[in-house]
């Protein structure tokens, strides 16, 4: 289950989880205590309703790498190393795409970017492309895409 975050910030569950993020998976940024931040924030909920991981969602066009794609709703997710391998990466990626059908019609691509230096890239990419989702990468990352209509 998803939990949209209200007003997110650099603060509580989201600063713990990402604070915590292995080495490779993500981009560091420098965020001040309850620093706002933008996009769309939603808690990983598992069944024993804990917020088990976060994924955030930025909404775009792009016209130089996607044209005529549209608009993009790109994934960036974490879930915490407890809750890993029991399915729940799975469950949240039709949960995501509900979401995206949902809140962001306009929405003709759902995007996930994998750095190549993430540790979980092959378990991730599997995930995704049981659900369909097709793989290329660039130089430094892999993109996992679908398109939603």
């Amino acid at each position: 289950m998803l939990q949209k975050v209200v007003s997110p910030s650099w603060s509580g569950h989201i600063r713990k989880m990402l604070s915590e993020v292995e080495d490779g998976i993500f981009e560091q940024h420098d965020f001040s205590d309850d620093d706002p931040l933008d996009l769309d924030w939603w808690y990983i909920i598992d069944n024993d309703e804990k917020i088990s991981g976060i994924i955030w969602i930025s909404y775009y066009t792009d016209d130089y790498f996607y044209r005529n794609k549209g608009h993009i709703a790109e994934l960036s997710f974490y879930i915490s190393p407890e809750s890993r391998n029991k399915g729940l990466l799975n469950e949240t990626i039709l949960n995501i795409e509900k979401i995206i059908n949902d809140e962001y019609k306009d929405a003709t691509l759902i995007l996930a970017v994998v750095k190549k230096t993430n540790p979980y890239y092959e378990s991730v990419q599997k995930a995704f492309k049981r659900a369909g989702y097709l793989l290329s990468e660039n130089s430094r990352s892999y993109l996992l895409q679908k398109d939603t209509q």
